[in-house]
């Protein structure tokens, strides 16, 4: 089932910057950073914990504390 429009456009509660130099502003943005994700990174338990927050529309809270995360933990291990 499509997460509804509206939850997709919910502005995170803080703007989360990017390995490549951009910012994460909205569970949009979030859930297309990480469907662009190379394998090795996309696989990580943090980012699949972020990406089933936002699949059971987790508050925005709880997405963008989890986003934060992922994007802080050492992808190349």
């Amino acid at each position: 089932m499509p997460l509804p429009p509206r939850y997709l456009a919910t502005r995170l509660t803080e703007p989360l910057p990017t390995t490549d130099g951009g910012t994460l502003r909205t569970i949009a943005d979030a859930t297309r950073y990480m469907t662009k994700l190379p394998k090795h990174r996309e696989e990580k338990n943090a980012w699949q914990h972020a990406a089933k927050l936002i699949l059971n529309r987790a508050p925005v809270e709880s997405v963008t504390r989890q986003s934060l995360r992922a994007s802080q933990s050492v992808w190349w291990r």
